[in-house]
Order: C-alpha cells, then structure tokens, then sequence
C-alpha cells in the first residue's frame, strides 16, 4: 500500500482518524457504514487529481441533469455491455478486477488467476478488468449509466449520503480539504454502485472473488444487494501498520455495515494471525488458501548480459521514487566493479521516473521483467515495505528495508517480525550480506506461504 502523497506516517493517519469518528456510528446510512469509502477520499486523495467534480457540492436539479445527460450519452455502450453479458450470463463466478500479466511463450497470462482458470476451467468464470485484456470478458471502463440510478432504492441512497456530508455534526469533524475529498469518494462510491447494479441485474452470479477489498466498496454493495458472496484473495503484504486491514476493536459494532468481502483467503497462517488482530474479520471467515499465484519459470533468460555480475535487485514502490533514487546514487558510488543494480520498478509506476539513472550511473539497469526471475537472479532485494520482501523469502532471498521516517510503522513491523532487515539510506548492503547468510533457512520463515490447494 502505497502513501501516494501522505505527510503522516500510517500510524499518526490513523490516530487522528479514529479520534474524530469514535465508534464509527457517525458514517452510519442506511443499512451501510462509510467507514472503508471515507478512508479511501482520504487515503487517495481525489482532490489533488484535477479532473474529479465534488458533485455533492451541486444543487440536486443540477446532479439530475447530469445524470440524465450520461444516460443517454451512454445508450450504445449498455446495449454492447448486455449484449457481452448475455454471452457469458451461464458463468457463475465473477472474478476482477486485476489486469497484471505476465508474458510467457508470447501469450498473456493473468498472474493472480491463472491458476484458478487452469484447475477449474476458464469457463466457470466472467473475468471482469479495469482495462480492455485479451483474456477479459469484459471491462470496467464498459460500464454505464442508466435508469436504475433513479430506482426508489438507489435515488434513496443518494439522497440519504448528501444528507450525512451535509450535516453539522458530520462536517465539524474534518477539515476543507478532508471534507472534499470524502465527498469525492462518497459521489464516486454511489456512480460506481448504481453502474455496478445495472450489470449485476443482468445475470445470475452467486460469487464473486477479487484481490483487492479496499477502494472497492461500491462493487461490494452492489453483491450483497443482490445476494452475490464475496471473496477476497490475498494480494500481497498485511501488516498491523495497514490503513485497510487490522482495523481497531474500537469500530468493531459498525464493522458488519463496513463493506468488507464475507470471507478472505490467505497464502498461509502467518497472514491470519495477523488478521485476527483486527475486528473485521473473524476467524471463520479467514481460510488459508496457499500461494494461488501463477509462479512464471525462473529459468529465463533474462538478464542474460549480466551473468558475470552479481545483482542487487531494488523494487520500488508507488510515490516513494525520491527516497529510491538518493539511495540508488549512493549506493551506485560504493559497489565494487562485480556488482550491479537493477531497479524492478512497480507496476503503477513510470519506468521514465528512473530511466535516467542508467545515464547516471553505469552500474544501475531499470526493467520491468518477471518478478521471480529478477528475484532468483539477484543475492537480496531492497525496497522500503514492499510485498516483494515476501516473494524474497519464498524463494529464499534476504531483503532489507531503507529506513525512511515518513514509512517507519511499516518498517518497523517487517524488520521486528524478521522478514526484512533495516538499511540506512546511506548504508551499503553487500557489506551486511555475509553476517545475514548464517541465519536459519528463511524459506521456512514462519508459515507464510502454505502450499496453494488449488
């Protein structure tokens, strides 16, 4: 999880947050909590990406306008989106939205499904994506408007949230900024909802699994509002530190209203312990599914011109590139002439934001490859609390984490639970290497990955 742009660390976020909110009552509405969709306009903050309107700000005449317009703006695209789920209406199973891929033999393979598509069969499944894929039924970005925005129950939901971002009770207890964001996020969270519903009418889904519960909740709603169970699948790093897991006892009476999945699958036990200290779920609803992800052959030849070098691999993380190009620079000017680094860069990351480091420096190479061959190629793997410091120890490779202030509760818990070793960004880790190769096997670390039933 990424900070795209926070200030506060993740532990003085949540301080604040949840000294203002109590026991969460107060995003109470109707039958659902706004507990996960006010944490998202804070997290994401949609105010500082230009092109999203707070719409609650508008007069009600002029959101119905709005509406209208897009209805009929959308006409084409909901006859071509019934005509698609008309197609695929006999799969019982939705499955989303991820889009992340990996190429092997020249062909797209979904890395969090494919596993899934081979034991089960790809049939049973309406693979749904945020874009358009040559293995997807079909897109989000397909979605559209249309007159089930103004049913009795979903014009009543939007009537019953501007109420609550109006009130004074509610709007006392954040700042301007704050209050626009949840705005946004609210305003988002029913147009997603309504366009989540009109497709889900359509068919017969009874489940639906996903990889990512948090920034989700209109789709989540809109399952329960027609008796669809949701599943979520274990995408990468839970951590005590998290914004959208482990949430505190303190919400624990409004949490069944909060738009969590009914049941979440974890690679191994590791995870649902870690679970278990928070209140959203209980321990029935966390099953130990093993590593479902689809692990690419780590025989290629990737990196082919670098096999007399030893590599230092660095995954960088989303919105953090400054502190990773300081220490990438620096670390550049310690390595003697058999090492080199290679930057992974993350998947929503601009390869450009580090390319010009291999201008820079002669023994730095920024890809985008397979992630378990990089990982297998390298001796240890740097990033700050990335997932990947758990992929290292899968296939028995040391991290360390670069000790920044701004990440530190995260840190902090990688590095005491042993998965990561802390670095000072001024620290050069080939010189640490040989006291860290005495400790136990670290593929056994804990049970963190169980093998996958699938």
């Amino acid at each position: 999880m990424s900070h795209q742009g926070f200030d506060k660390t993740f532990k003085e976020f949540k301080e604040d947050f949840y000294s203002k909110i109590g026991d969460g009552s107060c995003l109470n509405v109707l039958d659902i909590n706004l507990l996960k969709v006010v944490l998202d306009g804070l997290k994401v903050q949609y105010n500082k990406r230009g092109e999203i309107v707070n719409h609650f700000s508008r007069s009600t005449f002029v959101v119905k306008c709005y509406f209208l317009i897009k209805i009929l703006l959308d006409t084409k695209k909901r006859v071509r989106v019934k005509k698609k789920i008309s197609s695929i209406s006999t799969n019982t199973t939705l499955i989303g939205f991820s889009n992340r891929y990996i190429s092997q033999n020249g062909i797209k393979v979904p890395i969090y499904y494919q596993k899934i598509f081979i034991e089960l069969g790809r049939d049973k499944f309406c693979y749904i994506t945020d874009s358009h894929e040559v293995f997807s039924d079909l897109s989000i970005k397909e979605f559209a408007f249309g007159f089930n925005i103004f049913s009795k129950q979903n014009w009543l939901l939007f009537k019953e949230l501007r109420i609550k971002l109006k009130a004074d009770s509610f709007v006392k207890l954040w700042t301007e900024d704050e209050l626009e964001n949840i705005n946004i996020s609210s305003f988002l969270f029913f147009i997603n909802f309504v366009k989540w519903d009109y497709v889900l009418k359509h068919n017969k889904f009874k489940k639906a699994l996903l990889t990512c519960h948090y920034h989700n909740e209109a789709f989540i709603l809109a399952c329960k509002r027609h008796n669809i169970e949701v599943n979520e699948l274990q995408h990468g790093l839970i951590s005590v530190a998290d914004i959208f897991y482990v949430f505190p006892q303190q919400v624990k009476s409004i949490i069944k209203k909060a738009l969590f999945p009914d049941l979440v699958y974890v690679y191994g036990e590791f995870w649902k312990d870690v679970l278990l200290n928070g209140c959203e779920y209980s321990e029935e609803q966390i099953k130990v599914l093993g590593y479902y992800q689809f692990e690419s052959n780590i025989k290629s030849d990737i990196l082919i011109d670098e096999k007399d070098k030893k590599i230092i691999l660095i995954t960088t993380q989303y919105s953090a590139d400054e502190h990773f190009i300081k220490f990438i620079k620096g670390l550049s000017l310690k390595l003697t002439n058999n090492w080199i680094v290679i930057v992974k860069t993350h998947p929503q990351e601009k390869m450009e934001l580090y390319l010009g480091l291999e201008n820079e420096c002669s023994n730095v190479k920024v890809v985008n490859e397979d992630l378990d061959t990089l990982i297998c190629k390298s001796e240890f793997l740097v990033t700050i609390f990335s997932t990947t410091i758990f992929d290292a120890l899968r296939l028995n490779r040391h991290s360390f984490s670069l000790n920044i202030p701004l990440y530190e509760d995260y840190v902090k818990n990688l590095v005491e639970i042993g998965a990561s070793n802390l670095l000072e960004i001024d620290e050069n880790p080939t010189e640490i290497l040989n006291s860290l190769k005495d400790k136990k096997d670290i593929a056994k670390f804990y049970s963190i990955f169980s093998k996958s039933i699938i």
